[in-house]
């Protein structure tokens, strides 16, 4: 299955075999993290060749324990959507809050898997919804 082209325009993309890419209409802003505890896991390495253990290659990996973070998502100046744009903002909100979207790194390993507290505070109605999305450039 193939992403629409519209969510590539939304969201942005990266092309790792062609080198392309493009930046989205949306901008992810930093986001500072608070109450998490920090957690050491050990790891053996292995060695690729045998697929066994490194005699005496114990590393450590430090992982924050349920770090706390607000996102804020702002979108670019003159940034119109399409119809098909603000329902996959919403799937991207719902499956957040579901838990199904890993932010962060060590996704394969369910490091980054996401819980919501609190309550959303999305303003649906700053955003202009056509079926035509012109260029925009700059950050509202």
């Amino acid at each position: 299955m193939t992403r629409p082209e519209e969510v590539d325009q939304l969201f942005g993309f990266a092309n790792e075999t062609s080198s392309e890419g493009k930046a989205g209409m949306l901008i992810f802003h930093d986001a500072p993290l608070t109450n998490y505890e920090k957690v050491v896991r050990y790891h053996n390495a292995i060695d690729r060749f045998t697929g066994g253990v490194i005699q005496g290659a114990l590393f450590t990996e430090e992982l924050l324990e349920y770090p706390e973070f607000e996102i804020k998502i702002t979108a670019k100046v003159g940034a119109t959507i399409s119809s098909i744009q603000q329902q996959a903002l919403k799937a991207t909100f719902d499956d957040i809050e579901l838990g199904l979207l890993p932010i962060g790194g060590g996704s394969g390993r369910g490091h980054s898997l996401t819980q919501r507290h609190g309550t959303w505070h999305i303003d649906w109605e700053q955003l202009t919804v056509t079926d035509h999305i012109p260029t925009a450039e700059g950050a509202n």
